[in-house]
């Protein structure tokens, strides 16, 4: 079977958001052709660049520029901040970015150049038995439905963000991203989505779509375990990887801290935040392996995720629920997360109120105990892409 996987994000892109895609990607190696369709490394406009992930070397990267391999996509040349194997980009923030933001109001986001640079490459590459265009950005799904229409092979849509919500949009950009929305799903013979709460925002839009829909959340990376130490001596503080996102900021946990004991620290992991407080540490952006290490060790006691929207549910949380130890979810009352993870003891979810923050860290301070999550659980990468691998087969 030979499979054709739109993203634009791709390693040597870091963070979180391709872990999902590459995980995917390296196991269906196994028993499938796979072509990545992704962007040029020059052009990608993110920040962090991860040469530390592994993929598979008989992936076919697709990018405008032609078919690379994997190992040619490294980053030599690292600017600003870098370690052995990651590295910030900063970009600029002149007038050329505000246009590239604003000029896209009709089109389904700023990844134009993108979607014309490799549909070109794409429709002359030997033709696929199956095609998965993973959002967002929705240009990915773009690709997926023009590639699929033009060469007549089923075309599966995956949800890992919504279509809406960005930046740049308008009321007069919104009816023509429900145009394109609309077409792609009614093309798709496949929905995944990553969140329950996506399934039913979408289902309420698109009733028609309704029977489509196939939820396969996000999950570890079951290799990650056989690296996890068997330390039973947590540290007494807080760890936090990613962006601290809503209104809640550094300052208002570490002024939570103070009030409640001593040796309690907020170790931050990600882009730089300004605090006063000697009690918030800096630890700068960190590999994908180097995270969990640093999320298996004993200086990570408890691990922090706020979320303040009720819909999302961030991939990383998969990973502090791997490392067996107790989290402490600062969400919304009804986040989708707390569905997700209901009955796991070790998850402490608070709402963002002072108060309530207080209580919850008191509570979490004292589950100390390590739980073992095994290969075989329900969140287990291993057990997520073999499901999505038999979706595939059948409708290729």
């Amino acid at each position: 079977m030979k499979v054709a996987i739109i993203s634009y994000m791709f390693p040597p892109m870091g963070g979180g958001g391709i872990q999902r895609i590459l995980s995917l990607a390296n196991h269906l190696t196994n028993s499938c052709d796979v072509t990545v369709v992704t962007e040029d490394v020059s052009r990608y406009a993110y920040d962090v660049y991860d040469n530390s992930v592994f993929v598979d070397s008989k992936i076919s990267v697709l990018t405008p520029s032609g078919v690379t391999n994997p190992s040619e996509r490294l980053v030599q040349e690292f600017s600003l901040k870098s370690s052995e194997s990651v590295s910030v980009k900063r970009h600029g923030r002149g007038l050329k970015k505000i246009l590239k933001n604003w000029i896209n109001w009709f089109l389904p986001d700023s990844k134009i150049s993108f979607v014309v640079g490799v549909m070109r490459n794409l429709l002359i590459s030997d033709k696929h038995d199956i095609v998965v265009a993973s959002v967002r950005p929705p240009s990915n799904a773009v690709v997926g439905f023009i590639y699929s229409v033009l060469k007549n092979v089923p075309l599966i849509v995956e949800y890992r963000d919504l279509w809406f919500g960005q930046e740049f949009q308008t009321k007069m950009y919104s009816p023509f991203l429900y145009m394109y929305e609309y077409l792609v799903l009614n093309r798709a013979v496949k929905i995944i989505v990553v969140s329950p709460a996506y399934e039913k925002i979408l289902v309420s839009r698109y009733p028609w779509f309704k029977d489509k829909f196939e939820l396969l959340t996000n999950g570890f990376d079951v290799n990650l375990l056989e690296r996890s130490p068997n330390n039973q001596n947590l540290a007494r503080h807080f760890s936090h990887y990613g962006r601290f996102y809503g209104p809640r900021k550094p300052d208002q946990f570490t002024d939570i801290l103070s009030k409640l004991e001593s040796n309690l620290f907020l170790d931050h992991y990600g882009p730089y935040y300004h605090s006063h407080s000697p009690l918030f540490r800096n630890k700068g952006h960190i590999s994908y392996s180097d995270a969990w290490r640093s999320q298996n060790s004993s200086m990570s006691g408890i691990l922090l995720v706020i979320e303040y929207t009720a819909d999302n549910i961030p991939g990383k949380l998969f990973e502090y629920y791997a490392t067996g130890k107790p989290v402490l979810c600062v969400v919304p009352f009804n986040s989708v997360i707390r569905e997700v993870f209901a009955g796991v003891e070790r998850f402490v979810f608070t709402d963002h109120s002072e108060v309530s923050i207080s209580q919850s860290i008191r509570i979490v301070l004292e589950k100390d105990e390590l739980v073992q999550v095994l290969k075989t659980d329900r969140f287990s990468r291993d057990v997520i892409n073999g499901h999505y691998e038999s979706i595939l087969r059948e409708y290729a």
